[in-house]
């Protein structure tokens, strides 16, 4: 398993096999489960409403997998995959194609132009 962590944010990271899916969900799950109680002795709480989940893999597989992969089932909550997550502001794509990011780029970019003419008192 390899994490990045930066201040109240963590990622964690797990390369897998298709044929070995269903390994990663329980290394996954019980690694989660390993750091929410963690966090509980410490005092601190795990927000499961804030878990993603982005399995990535080729659009092949990805189809294979039916959607977006299996979920994670930790204690009572499940986190259902997604296809898409912001990563430092990089929007990543479950078929790691650059499609997503561009589109929210443009969309902020267009946005700031719109409201910075609407503010300048121009159109």
């Amino acid at each position: 398993m390899n994490f990045h962590s930066f201040a109240d944010d963590t990622q964690l990271y797990l390369h897998c096999r298709r044929d070995d899916i269903t390994s990663a969900v329980n290394r996954l799950q019980q690694c989660i489960t390993d750091i929410g109680c963690w966090m509980s002795a410490n005092r601190l709480k795990l927000n499961t409403d804030k878990t993603e989940l982005l399995w990535i893999a080729s659009k092949y597989n990805l189809s294979v997998l039916e959607d977006c992969g299996p979920a994670l089932r930790l204690g009572s909550d499940v986190v259902e995959p997604t296809d898409h997550a912001r990563l430092l502001g990089v929007t990543l794509s479950a078929d790691l194609t650059v499609d997503r990011h561009v589109s929210n780029t443009s969309a902020r970019c267009l946005y700031t132009g719109y409201a910075s003419s609407v503010g300048s008192g121009g159109h």
